[in-house]
């Protein structure tokens, strides 16, 4: 696992110069008792989707799951992956 944002700052590291792009998840909490998990759309470099955490979700601290299995099954949003047949999940249930 990466940090994608610590203290408030994306860091200086090798996977934030890359330029491989993948789709990539991971997650934060932005504020109070919320909890953003995020998954990429589209093909993005570490640095972009760190990028996003950042300054899009203003996110003090953020972590890279993994993005070789990426997934996201969410009927709600027309998505219905499966890119892997195993690999992490979480789940939320009201």
């Amino acid at each position: 696992m990466e940090m994608l944002i610590h203290r408030g700052q994306v860091p200086a590291n090798a996977a934030m110069r890359s330029t491989s792009r993948h789709l990539r998840n991971g997650v934060c909490v932005p504020e109070g008792s919320t909890v953003a998990f995020v998954i990429s759309e589209d093909e993005v470099t570490f640095r972009e989707f760190a990028d996003y955490f950042a300054a899009a979700l203003r996110c003090a601290v953020a972590l890279y799951l993994d993005g070789s299995v990426s997934s996201l099954y969410s009927p709600q949003l027309g998505r219905r992956e499966q890119r892997s047949k195993f690999g992490p999940m979480i789940g939320v249930v009201e």
